[in-house]
């Protein structure tokens, strides 16, 4: 066989190997009083931060909030097939993920709880799971930064594999990793505008607050404009904080869709 078929076919078979997704799903609290939405966004948002930093880019891809939604429809129609769905691995096939995991909080003793399970999307298989309590929501946190890497390691080949010698192009990031925001970041000047444009979550929710301040100044009867000039001298107090921003944002973006 000439030896340009045999790279070709090389090549070939390195890039059918298709990156697997991964979808976590919000975090949902079952116990009375629930915590408040910033703080189960954030244990979200640290499963996934573990599940990126834990699994080889080149084999998984780990979803956004976004384009989970996308894949359900508005986010309180994503809300009610979460709640309704009788499986995770039944929400995993309707985002089209390979793999699915959630984390739910209760209450026993006075303490909360935690249960995080990660299925197979296709087969409706248990690959990973932990427990926890704990006396509060930095608890929690302890309990995923401990429990969440093995978790994630314990997927089908999650370990990084040796650089095999190029023979094709190399493969793009995935998506979600240079998604840009509304602004441009080469104008980025401040370090909360830097933080945005390094932060794949900060600019997926930069696009979502432009689509809604958008909306809210055709729809909203306060002065919309006003307010966001306020709030963008509230967030650039953020500084480089990426929590800080993520709860201002996904704040900022709650009262503009309450004018729709």
């Amino acid at each position: 066989m000439p030896r340009f078929f045999i790279l070709l076919f090389i090549a070939l078979a390195a890039n059918g190997q298709e990156q697997k997704r991964v979808a976590i799903l919000n975090t949902e609290d079952n116990g009375e009083p629930e915590l408040e939405y910033t703080d189960l966004l954030y244990l979200t948002d640290r499963l996934r931060e573990i599940a990126l930093k834990t699994l080889p880019e080149n084999k998984y891809f780990v979803m956004t909030t976004q384009s989970i939604i996308d894949k359900l429809g508005t986010r309180d129609n994503a809300r009610k097939v979460c709640k309704e769905a009788q499986c995770l691995a039944e929400i995993g096939r309707k985002v089209s993920a390979d793999y699915v995991g959630q984390a739910r909080l209760g209450r026993f003793g006075g303490n909360f709880t935690i249960s995080m399970e990660l299925y197979h999307s296709a087969g409706g298989n248990l690959i990973g799971s932990f427990t926890g309590n704990a006396k509060d929501v930095f608890g929690l946190l302890d309990i995923i930064n401990e429990n969440a890497p093995s978790m994630f390691s314990g997927m089908p080949s999650s370990k990084a594999q040796p650089a095999s010698v190029a023979v094709s192009a190399p493969i793009p990031a995935p998506a979600a990793l240079s998604l840009s925001p509304s602004f441009d970041c080469a104008k980025a000047s401040t370090p909360s505008e830097k933080a945005i444009c390094s932060n794949a979550d900060l600019a997926e929710l930069d696009n979502r607050l432009a689509k809604a301040y958008s909306k809210a100044r055709l729809t909203c009867e306060k002065d919309v404009k006003k307010e966001q000039r306020e709030w963008l001298k509230d967030m650039s107090s953020c500084s480089s904080n990426i929590q800080c921003l993520k709860n201002s944002y996904t704040s900022r973006i709650q009262e503009l869709e309450n004018c729709w």
